[in-house]
């Protein structure tokens, strides 16, 4: 019941948890993330990540990751601006996918949702600034360009 917290992390790095939060903050290497209820955040991870929750929500800050995310009913926060040429794939159920993108440094985008709607900013992304591919069953996607100071 209490709270995962893990800093500076490198090579392997695995984490299960049922009803706790998670935070990593900086890892390099291989992250893997397994949840259920708990919220993950994780922020300034690079190399690859695989998070996985049931309801937990998931948010991302300056993640340069190659990785996925997939939940069933959480929600899905990206909150950063270029995936620096990395590949990231979301995927929910019924939770919502927030993009905070920054507008000079954009990945490229890929959404759809069946049944939510796909609103906000319309962003020209780049590929030298990475892929991001977000998928929705039910959960509205919603994208917010910013200009992001570095």
């Amino acid at each position: 019941r209490g709270s995962i917290v893990v800093r500076d992390a490198g090579g392997v790095t695995s984490i299960e948890s049922i009803d706790a939060p998670v935070s990593v903050l900086r890892s390099r290497g291989d992250l893997r993330v397994r949840g259920s209820r708990g919220g993950v955040t994780l922020e300034g991870v690079t190399g690859t990540a695989s998070v996985a929750t049931v309801s937990g929500p998931v948010s991302l800050k300056s993640f340069t990751a190659e990785g996925r995310v997939e939940t069933i009913g959480g929600t899905i926060a990206v909150n950063g601006g270029s995936l620096n040429g990395a590949t990231l794939e979301l995927q929910t159920h019924a939770g919502a996918i927030d993009l905070t993108l920054d507008a000079s440094r954009s990945p490229l985008l890929d959404l759809s949702t069946r049944a939510g709607p796909v609103q906000g900013t319309k962003v020209r992304g780049s590929a030298k600034y990475g892929q991001l591919s977000a998928r929705s069953f039910k959960g509205r996607i919603t994208v917010r360009a910013v200009y992001l100071v570095p």
